[in-house]
């Protein structure tokens, strides 16, 4: 097992600065607002997996604290459901949405 590493003394905030990265989302109406979709627990546990490292999930949360990082879990916002007509939907749409995306190009 490895040993554990002190983010100042190894200057490790850059890599995990660009660790949590991977996992950064942000508000498409506030450029200011942040967040990842993972706890400061899982942030280092899959740290730790990929680079056989042992920093402390503490770490990660106080990294995401100074980053200005808020945490929001991935949730599907549309209801689910079925309706019989799903079919006859998309052949109703698809068409007029085909003729967008086939235009010609100007150049």
């Amino acid at each position: 097992m490895a040993a554990k590493k002190n983010c100042q003394d190894l200057d490790l905030r850059p890599q995990l600065i660009a660790f949590i990265e991977r996992f950064k989302a942000g508000s498409p109406t506030e450029s200011t607002v942040f967040w990842v979709n993972k706890k400061p627990k899982e942030l280092a546990k899959l740290y730790n997996d990929e680079y056989q490292s042992s920093i402390s999930n503490g770490w990660f949360k106080r990294l995401l604290k100074d980053l200005g990082y808020g945490y929001r879990k991935q949730s599907k916002q549309l209801a689910t459901g079925t309706y019989n007509q799903r079919n006859e939907q998309f052949a109703i749409i698809t068409p007029p949405l085909c003729g967008v995306f086939q235009r010609e190009t100007p150049y």
